[in-house]
């Protein structure tokens, strides 16, 4: 059950940071996740995350299209 729970809120961390990557208004369930994403660092690590996994994904598709 632990891990079903943890599991659970790593991916709306996941979700959290990703839309605040991205520039959304995130309005995260707990007090303690609305302080950690209200803080600028936050949110300018969860920018290059969203960064990173978009450069990843330009990556693969140029390696899938060169039957790599």
């Amino acid at each position: 059950v632990m891990t079903a729970v943890k599991e659970t809120d790593r991916a709306g961390f996941e979700a959290y940071c990703e839309q605040l990557g991205n520039g959304e208004r995130v309005v995260p369930l707990t007090p303690k996740a609305r302080e950690f994403f209200a803080q600028p660092s936050t949110a300018a690590t969860c920018r290059s995350i969203n960064a990173l996994t978009r450069e990843i994904a330009e990556l693969e598709a140029k390696i899938a299209s060169k039957g790599g």
